[in-house]
């Protein structure tokens, strides 16, 4: 019996964005010696409800979100198939503690109302963040094509640095140092205007813009303030990074 338990590697796992919530329930590996087959599908589905209860539960105490590149993971943990379940004549009640809902995971008590028979199950919460990755090794000075990246979802709690969430962001961009295959694409590994490179200067004022070249003083990312060469001029100004090769400033 134990053995066979060791089968049900997990029960399954649902995946819902913060803006619509449970998408597709993934593979149920289930257990593989027939004798324990239909006892291992019943401890099955109790999981898989007490998952879409937890995910209903997440919906109700967020309903709006505005972080679409974020999502939820919730895998259901095998309930031990030695547990008896007995015929419920009504619908199972599935609850939780509320205050639950922040941790990584989640105990759901599974009742039935007719005998009080009940059993408590767990449901493992990871909150996943869309990045962009490389998907080879890239060295310092390479120019990101979109050759070079892909998009995941991993571990939240695995970001320490801003990261970017679309590919376009990032094309053409250069690596300012080692990234190793797989590694998210973070700020502090890529310059969008990197130092001694010819960049496009906007200057904005009253609606028009005017537009001349210069040369980087320092490496910068979006939204930095960094010093360029006016090639004109050749005066140094405190422009902010907007675009790939492209700073601003008002005047």
């Amino acid at each position: 019996m134990k053995q066979n338990y060791q089968h049900l590697l997990r029960i399954g796992q649902f995946f819902f964005c913060q803006s619509r919530y449970i998408l597709r329930l993934i593979t149920l590996l289930f257990l593989t010696h027939t004798a324990h087959a239909q006892e291992g599908q019943i401890h099955t589905q109790l999981m898989v409800k007490a998952a879409e209860h937890i995910a209903l539960a997440l919906d109700n105490a967020s309903p709006t979100h505005d972080e679409p590149y974020k999502k939820i993971s919730l895998t259901p943990l095998p309930l031990d198939t030695r547990i008896l379940i007995p015929t419920c004549a009504t619908a199972l009640n599935y609850s939780h503690d509320h205050a639950d809902l922040a941790q990584a995971s989640i105990m759901v008590k599974i009742a039935c109302p007719d005998n009080d028979w009940f059993v408590y199950g767990t449901v493992k919460q990871q909150r996943l963040i869309k990045v962009i990755v490389a998907n080879r090794l890239l060295v310092p000075n390479t120019l990101i094509t979109a050759q070079d990246i892909e998009v995941k979802y991993i571990p939240e709690r695995r970001v320490r640095y801003a990261v970017f969430h679309d590919t376009g962001a990032i094309l053409g961009t250069k690596v300012k140092r080692k990234i190793r295959s797989g590694v998210a694409l973070a700020s502090n590994l890529l310059c969008f205007v990197c130092k001694g490179d010819s960049v496009k200067i906007i200057a904005l004022a009253d609606g028009l813009s005017i537009k001349t070249q210069g040369i980087a003083q320092q490496d910068g990312t979006l939204g930095q303030t960094i010093a360029v060469k006016n090639s004109r001029s050749n005066k140094q100004i405190m422009a902010t990074v907007i675009d790939v090769a492209q700073v601003g400033v008002a005047i």
